[in-house]
């Protein structure tokens, strides 16, 4: 399957990724589009913030396979009544601009809509290791029924589930592992979803392995639609990023982390095109 392996980024049947290696460019284009067309300060920070976070989630699976320690934090994004650029952000940013995904691998990143039963939530995690999950307008319920399976993607690549056999004895042959991270995004509180959760799981595993993300509720631009970027996929760039700097990205502690390593091995690998962009 496509996904990222010790060796690099691989496309073992070609044709579902575009792993050119077009620098920097799609970055760049990202963040001017962000900054001129995020109205409030805080949701600029909160969108670029987003950014780097999906970057890093690219890599973020092979990390957790070797490091078991680090935490691949789900990202959740909360926003209070919507309309402020969340889904816009995924649509013509993230997905499949950014990711750049021209197969099928793309038809399973984004979800609209509540993901209704564990089962489900464990077959998407288990899909690929790249690119990341995005859970887009998550209600309560949706969830609430979640919450463990949402726990299981933050840490480690086990097992998170398994085929009963069909007859007799013992276990089927297929299992399920949580090769992907996950982004949510929702109009529930964390808190309002920790309350409902913890019946579920400890809220001190949930809290600390969740990253908050509260958005300003501010419309963006209108404008902004009339303007979309043209943005160029990073995944040839972060593969050559992983390759060189792999020890370094390997060592990382959590996403945070591991976002900022990439995006300062992004700048050193492409300074000439960046300045070139400013």
């Amino acid at each position: 399957m496509p996904g990222i392996t010790d060796d690099g980024i691989v496309d073992p049947y070609g044709g579902e990724l575009d792993l050119n290696d077009y620098g920097v460019e799609g970055l760049v284009k990202a963040y001017e589009w962000v900054v001129k067309y995020y109205p409030p300060e805080e949701n600029r920070v909160r969108a670029l913030a987003n950014i780097a976070l999906l970057i890093a989630k690219i890599v973020s699976p092979i990390v957790r396979k070797h490091n078991k320690t680090f935490v691949d934090f789900v990202v959740w994004n909360y926003g209070r009544g919507g309309g402020e650029g969340k889904t816009t952000l995924v649509e013509y940013v993230l997905t499949p601009p950014l990711l750049g995904g021209v197969g099928g691998i793309n038809e399973y990143v984004v979800i609209k809509g509540p993901v209704k039963r564990d089962t489900q939530f464990r077959n998407l995690v288990s899909l690929h290791r790249l690119p990341p999950l995005i859970l887009d307008e998550q209600d309560l319920k949706s969830l609430r029924e979640n919450a463990g399976m949402i726990i299981a993607t933050a840490v480690g690549m086990g097992t998170i589930g398994i085929h009963a056999s069909k007859y007799g004895l013992g276990i089927g042959g297929a299992r399920f592992v949580n090769m992907r991270g996950v982004i949510v995004n929702t109009n529930v509180t964390f808190p309002a979803f920790l309350h409902e959760a913890i019946s579920n799981t400890s809220d001190v595993a949930l809290a600390r392995r969740v990253l908050v993300i509260n958005w300003s509720h501010e419309s963006v631009d209108p404008t902004a639609f009339d303007d979309l970027p043209v943005v160029k996929p990073i995944m040839g760039a972060v593969n050559n990023v992983f390759r060189k700097y792999k020890s370094e990205l390997m060592s990382s502690s959590d996403l945070i982390d591991l976002a900022v390593k990439i995006m300062v091995a992004l700048a050193r690998e492409y300074a000439r095109l960046i300045m070139r962009g400013s």
